[in-house]
């Protein structure tokens, strides 16, 4: 039987505790704490990086193209 080497996953967590809370409430709260303590400009790099990924972009495909005035609309 030929047995596959596992790798982490390419996740990073934000920390390794896991906590509980009393409300739906609370846990908003402790997540715009957490939030607001993160850099700004990180969090939209990040943003950035995660909506390339979505839509199958690369920074490279990016500089790649050509720019142009004209919006399209595809339905």
């Amino acid at each position: 039987m030929i047995m596959a080497k596992s790798k982490k996953p390419s996740v990073k967590y934000r920390s390794e505790r896991i906590s509980v809370f009393d409300s739906v409430a609370e846990q908003e709260a402790s997540s715009y704490q957490a939030i607001s303590k993160e850099d700004p400009v990180k969090r939209i790099k990040e943003t950035v990086k995660l909506i390339l990924k979505v839509y199958g972009y690369t920074n490279q495909s990016l500089k790649s193209r050509k720019s142009s005035n004209k919006i399209t609309f595809e339905s």
